[in-house]
């Protein structure tokens, strides 16, 4: 499924993907980052589409596209 935008559709998270995600070890781990990469600038562009300003995470790319971090706030 080449070229789907990822934000078109619900996604179910798998605890397998997560996993995936936080082990460099994992088999999966270079596929899942790329998936939460492409999920990142989905999730970017929904935000600045809805007029939001105020994201809920740590990732400080959400800081560098112009949005709050919430849970940076204090460490950066």
């Amino acid at each position: 499924m080449v070229g789907r935008d990822p934000m078109s559709t619900e996604v179910f998270l798998d605890t397998a993907y997560a996993i995936a995600l936080s082990s460099a070890k994992d088999q999966l781990h270079v596929r899942a980052i790329a998936l939460a990469e492409q999920m990142e600038a989905a999730r970017i562009r929904l935000m600045q589409d809805r007029g939001l300003t105020d994201a809920l995470t740590t990732d400080e790319h959400f800081q560098q596209a112009g949005f709050w971090a919430l849970l940076r706030e204090g460490f950066s």
